[in-house]
């Protein structure tokens, strides 16, 4: 698996709430960690990214790198990544 799970970014860990927002890509949520009560913001994406392709792999990784540069109080900080949603399947 390219990017492992941990328990920060396990869906299991968290309660899926509201929809704040939608775009081409799926939709974003608030979430709330079952632990701590922080909340955070869930992007789901709609498409499938099959992380065996090498362009899909690619993509994401390279999307994934870019967030964890951001560092704005405008901008959400990026946390994590799991391929499960949160219903615990794997996609």
């Amino acid at each position: 698996m390219p990017f492992p799970l941990n328990e920060m970014n396990d869906p299991k860990n968290y309660e899926l709430s509201e929809q704040l927002g939608e775009g081409g890509f799926g939709v974003v949520h608030a979430v709330r960690n079952k632990t701590t009560d922080e909340i955070f913001a869930a992007k789901i994406s709609s498409k499938y990214i099959y992380l065996n392709n090498h362009d899909d792999s690619l993509f994401l990784r390279r999307e994934i790198e870019s967030m964890h540069k951001f560092n704005h109080p405008a901008i959400l900080r990026f946390h994590g990544f799991s391929e499960k949603d949160f219903s615990g399947q794997n996609h």
